[in-house]
């Protein structure tokens, strides 16, 4: 009966409500493999967006004192968190911690646009603690974003986030990386250099003669990985390969040096295969040719469908 007194929880959408603090793993053999005090610029690694709060110490709460984690919070519309390196072949679990003291709330988590847990109040002044499994499709490509969104009130907030699994580290190292399979040599002389352009939206505006095979390549299979973003233009604009005419493969895109848990792959034969539009995190990869027809589309919804805004005749055209 003590247990029960101290800790209430009920069982909903295969998440856990728990009304008080806890230090136990959600799961026997679970470890903690990464956390944020969210709204702490040092102990926040994985945010990706929103905002920071600290309340002031004088109008803390008994509960904040005996918890720093709950002095600080974010709050945005929605707040997000990305985790990267999760292993397919392991299991994972999210135990989110609200602690909100202005503002009648309610929060929903989305991971990677899938609704995970459905609205929650969140009561004034008390803790509320939410342990949500994270579908084992969602990290296929080895990242997740995890959304917080308000459903009412001002903002979503939330005060600690803690990744649990089964296996005791994410998988390491983390980047903006790419490699090349080749296929095919073309009819010239071995060894085979691939280098690339990278247009940027700064100054100085073009980066030529980028290295992406650290060594000459000399054989059919994999070259090694490469970090854009330890290269000019740090993974964040218009990346055009130079792709030996005659020469065929792929580019691959992964967050993590793994071939099972790559982003993208872009066969060097498809139409612009060789013309990425790249961003740092790996979150919006397509080609020239994809980045057009968007572009294309988005300008035809603005006009009801209809081409004649775009152009009169006889300059009729469309090329996606």
């Amino acid at each position: 009966m003590k247990m029960l007194r101290k800790l209430f929880t009920v069982l909903f959408t295969s998440c856990v409500i728990v009304l008080s603090k806890t230090t136990e793993p959600p799961e026997k053999g679970f470890t903690i493999v990464t956390q944020d005090d969210c709204g702490n610029p040092k102990q926040q690694p994985n945010l990706f967006s929103g905002k920071s709060w600290t309340f002031p110490e004088t109008n803390r709460t008994e509960m904040q004192r005996s918890d720093p984690r709950f002095v600080t919070l974010i709050y945005g519309s929605p707040a997000v968190y990305r985790y990267v390196g999760l292993d397919p072949s392991a299991r994972y679990i999210l135990r989110v911690h609200y602690y909100n003291s202005v503002h009648a709330r309610k929060v929903k988590v989305e991971i990677d646009g899938e609704l995970a847990d459905k609205e929650q109040v969140l009561p004034l002044d008390k803790l509320l603690t939410r342990v949500i499994p994270v579908p084992l499709d969602s990290y296929k490509d080895a990242l997740i974003l995890v959304s917080f969104n308000a459903t009412e009130g001002p903002d979503a907030i939330v005060s600690a986030i803690e990744l649990w699994s089964n296996k005791s580290e994410l998988l390491k190292p983390v980047g903006s990386f790419l490699r090349f399979r080749i296929d095919e040599f073309p009819d010239l002389p071995k060894p085979l250099h691939i280098t690339a352009t990278m247009k940027v939206h700064h100054s100085p505006w073009t980066y030529s003669n980028i290295k992406l095979t650290p060594q000459a390549v000399k054989d059919t299979g994999w070259t090694p990985w490469v970090d854009l973003h330890s290269l000019p233009g740090k993974a964040n604009g218009s990346l055009i390969i130079s792709i030996p005419e005659g020469a065929k493969g792929i580019t691959r895109f992964s967050v993590v040096q793994n071939d099972s848990v790559f982003i993208r792959d872009f066969n060097w034969e498809e139409p612009d295969g060789s013309k990425i539009i790249v961003t740092p995190d790996f979150s919006d990869l397509r080609t020239f040719r994809e980045q057009e027809r968007r572009y294309y589309r988005l300008t035809l919804q603005q006009t009801g469908g209809r081409l004649f805004p775009l152009a009169r005749p006889p300059l009729f055209f469309g090329n996606a």
